[in-house]
């Protein structure tokens, strides 16, 4: 299927550009994201989804230049970080004040990483809770930043991106390794449940939902997912264990009466 949202050498040369400029102190977050200072909240999200899918992981993964694969890694960067800045009114009215200046955030050296990263989690959580998702996704890239890939960030971040057509794929992969890294865990195969059905290929999420089922059978999710896409196949199973405990008890299902 024909990319929607390509990343074109244009596109990168100006990312690069604008970088370089960011860096300098030249440019602010709205002509980073091609808006003008009066933005509504509204442009302002546009603007940040657009960008967003053609910065996805899998378009920037096809860069074969490390070095601008890197450099356009940190455009996202930044171009994630002006996003939170301008959605929030409180942060874009201090923004303003400091002449479109970006804050110093100098950390204390001696801060533990993890904790800073447990931090973020906490803040996604509750901007996630919100519907906040692409602003949540800001904190959870700086959570796996400074705490890695752990599964309880990869699967906020899934359930996040899962919520923009544009980022299905890095959602999927996400999830996937949240899975895999919590072999024990059904909510990750839930949530991948969720996508393919969101997606309408329920014989996938059926799988998914089999397999979180398998770990806890009584998942209120997964059990009416599966029997909303797969009725038959669930009417069947509890047709053969039927006959099972039948061959198993005689005695309790041909008790005389």
């Amino acid at each position: 299927m024909e990319n929607q949202f390509p990343l074109t050498q244009e596109k990168i040369a100006f990312c690069l550009d604008a970088l370089k400029q960011m860096q300098a102190g030249s440019m602010d977050f709205y002509a980073l994201l091609g808006l003008e200072r009066s933005a509504t909240q509204a442009q302002i999200t546009n603007a940040h989804d657009h960008w967003s899918r053609i910065l996805s992981s899998s378009n920037l993964e096809q860069i074969g230049n490390n070095d601008v694969r890197t450099r356009m890694g940190l455009f996202r960067d930044t171009m994630n970080r002006g996003y939170a800045v301008l959605s929030d009114y409180e942060k874009r009215a201090a923004y303003e004040k400091r002449g479109f200046k970006e804050e110093s955030q100098l950390e204390p050296q001696e801060e533990d990483p993890q904790e800073e990263a447990r931090q973020f989690l906490r803040k996604a959580r509750t901007l996630y809770a919100q519907k906040k998702y692409g602003t949540a996704m800001v904190a959870l890239e700086r959570a796996v930043k400074l705490g890695g890939e752990r599964a309880e960030y990869l699967l906020l971040l899934g359930l996040c991106q899962s919520r923009s057509p544009a980022l299905i794929r890095d959602a999927e992969a996400n999830l996937q390794k949240a899975a895999q890294q919590e072999s024990w865990n059904a909510e990750p195969l839930v949530a991948l449940g969720n996508l393919f059905y969101s997606e309408r290929l329920f014989k996938r999420a059926e799988s998914f939902y089999r397999r979180a089922l398998s770990l806890e059978p009584g998942h209120e999710m997964a059990r009416r997912r599966l029997k909303e896409i797969a009725p038959d196949k669930d009417a069947s199973l509890k047709s053969s264990l039927k006959s099972a405990l039948k061959k198993g008890l005689p005695s309790l299902f041909n008790r005389k009466k």
